[in-house]
């Protein structure tokens, strides 16, 4: 199997149903324990290695936080980031701020480093 850069491969976590619900219930903790608490509201799931974010925060800063609170987490092969940024008033943001254009971030392979 290639390996894609940033990726990686599948068979180190797809092989164990136990590894992902490891990784998705040590998001769910990381999200209730972030200093923010915009982020306990961060809904996440887990679909074969792919950790997909949901939920809404007041500032672009906190959604791109949410990527690294979970970055770093073994079993986790890519990160969907599906936050959308509202400010207080119920108002969205710039488009670019709320992009679901279907991309999915890879974690860094030296994501260790940002957390």
């Amino acid at each position: 199997m290639a390996r894609l850069h940033g990726i990686r491969p599948p068979a180190t976590f797809a092989t164990s149903q136990g590894v992902s619900i490891e990784a998705l219930s040590e998001a769910r903790r990381r999200f209730q324990n972030a200093e923010y608490v915009e982020l306990h509201r961060i809904e996440c799931r887990l679909d074969d290695g792919v950790l997909m974010l949901c939920g809404i925060v007041s500032r672009y800063y906190l959604k791109q936080r949410a990527f690294h609170v979970v970055a770093n987490l073994a079993g986790i092969r890519q990160i969907s980031n599906d936050i959308r940024v509202e400010c207080h008033h119920g108002k969205r943001l710039d488009h670019e701020a709320n992009r679901n254009d279907g991309t999915i971030e890879s974690v860094p392979a030296n994501a260790r480093e940002y957390s």
